[in-house]
């Protein structure tokens, strides 16, 4: 625009200029005409200051007439620029009402797309939760499926058994019933204490929990209120499901799970009921186990008696020995309060201790007098030969190392390992002191039965080097007993 603006003046200025020299020429010619002609005359004078006042009054207005022109030329320059700057502003008008509108529907694009991402998120995060809630469910199965390897004893299993059912689904009180004759006995319980309400017996046929162990079918009761067949046991129960304990079409049990809120398990999946029911499998595998353990456990519990008589009847000096070590550790095991499980595995080592002697020499166990070093090397044998024997026996290997250590010394000069204090198990030391008593009172083929004093004597000047201080002052207790007895009859 600015090139032929430019052009446009330059024309104009070109023009304006040949017509002032045109006007000179003419005036300078007509001069020239009046000089020659009139120069004499006065009237040349006047005419020739009146022609260059007229040229000078035609400069002054041509000047003028192309200033104004030039003002014209430009200001149409300017328009016709607006004019184009007007078709800019309307094209970029045009343009930016398209990119406005192409900017809204890439926002309502956006705005669905979002609107779908959420969607797919929601639908991913439920589906993570369902995940979630899956392997929730299959960890709990597999935590009861390790229980069912990892323990023989219901008083163990079966409590954590309950434990594992509350996560699978949430309930107040939980019961596992085992059927005993035709009744079904409240064994184990979630949520509430058995020895304050009393083991519970339910006849078989008769409520919920009863029609269930019938039927052998799970029974599910959103609102025990409105069902005839709910025989009330807890106050607080609205809701009830009643799984049967199975295995190989055996009854073994009822799991029994409460809610104090109706309709508590209308919100879980369609499925947890037959993980329920997957869940009870397990359980009755873990009962059925536990039965089969407990009967092989019997069977080696006669069979120890056995090997215990088979001990004593081998040695007329010692008959009723192990008999009368299993008696006295169990004393000092109950004044020392051990649970239960450790009275049992102390009498179980202590009807055993002596079992090695059976594989020794009769020449060397029934010789009268004192054993030269080779033989009571041979007679140091028998804790080893003992635990070796009952080596491969499954509930017997804390008993395999009771009987090994029953020879060892808190100081550490006993056999057949020198082991000492903390590293012999506790079980050890007991049967140890009962074991150096009975020795002490009973009649050898080398010496007579000692008396009570010598006893107490020999335990006491023992104490802290073969004989453990605690089982030592328990069992010195135990005989003064007995002594202050004698004395009073």
């Amino acid at each position: 625009m600015d090139t032929k603006n430019q052009q446009t003046t330059k024309q104009a200025r070109v023009f304006f200029i040949r017509l002032i020299i045109l006007i000179v020429a003419i005036t300078i010619t007509f001069v020239i005409l009046n000089f020659v002609l009139y120069r004499n005359n006065e009237f040349f004078y006047q005419q020739l200051i009146l022609l260059i006042i007229y040229l000078a009054v035609t400069l002054y207005l041509f000047i003028r007439l192309f200033m104004i022109f030039r003002i014209f030329i430009r200001n149409e320059a300017l328009l016709e620029e607006s004019n184009k700057h007007m078709q800019e502003l309307k094209l970029f008008t045009n343009n930016l009402i398209k990119q406005r509108k192409e900017i809204q529907r890439m926002l309502n694009e956006t705005t669905e797309l979002s609107n779908k991402l959420l969607e797919q998120n929601l639908k991913l995060h439920t589906a993570q939760e369902e995940i979630s809630q899956e392997k929730e469910k299959f960890a709990t199965l597999f935590q009861a499926s390790q229980l069912i390897a990892s323990s023989w004893d219901l008083e163990q299993v079966l409590p954590k058994i309950l434990e594992l059912a509350n996560k699978l689904v949430n309930f107040k009180t939980g019961r596992i019933l085992i059927p005993e004759n035709n009744y079904l006995v409240v064994s184990y319980a979630y949520g509430y204490d058995i020895n304050k309400h009393g083991k519970m017996k339910i006849n078989i046929g008769e409520g919920i929990c009863g029609l269930a162990a019938l039927n052998r079918e799970i029974i599910i009761v959103e609102d025990v209120l409105n069902d005839p067949r709910y025989i009330k046991e807890i106050e607080e129960t609205r809701a009830e499901i009643d799984i049967p304990l199975k295995y190989q079409g055996e009854l073994l049990g009822i799991l029994d799970i409460q809610d104090n809120k109706p309709f508590a398990w209308l919100d879980y999946p369609e499925d947890i009921f037959d993980i329920l029911v997957l869940f009870g499998n397990y359980t009755a595998m873990v009962i059925h186990n536990s039965s089969i353990y407990t009967e092989l456990k019997n069977s080696y519990v006669n069979i120890i008696k056995v090997l215990a008589k088979a001990i004593d009847a081998k040695d007329n000096y010692t008959h009723g020995h192990c008999e009368r070590v299993k008696e006295l550790s169990l004393q000092i095991g109950r004044r020392l309060e051990l649970d239960p499980k450790d009275l049992e595995e102390l009498e179980f080592a202590a009807f055993l201790h002596d079992i090695g002697k059976i594989a020794l020499p009769e020449s060397i166990l029934y010789k009268p007098g004192l054993l030269t070093p080779v033989e009571f090397d041979v007679i140091k044998s028998h804790p080893s030969i003992g635990a070796d024997m009952i080596g491969d026996i499954p509930f017997l290997q804390r008993t395999k190392r009771i009987i090994e250590q029953h020879h060892e010394r808190i100081d550490g000069t006993g056999y057949p390992k020198g082991i000492k204090g903390n590293q012999m198990d506790f079980l050890a030391k007991i049967i140890s002191v009962a074991d150096a008593i009975d020795a002490m009172m009973t009649k050898r083929p080398y010496r007579a039965a000692q008396n009570a004093i010598y006893v107490l004597n020999e335990l006491e000047r023992c104490k802290g080097t073969q004989f453990d201080p605690l089982v030592t002052e328990v069992a010195k207790t135990m005989i003064l007993e007995d002594l202050e007895k004698i004395n009073l009859a």
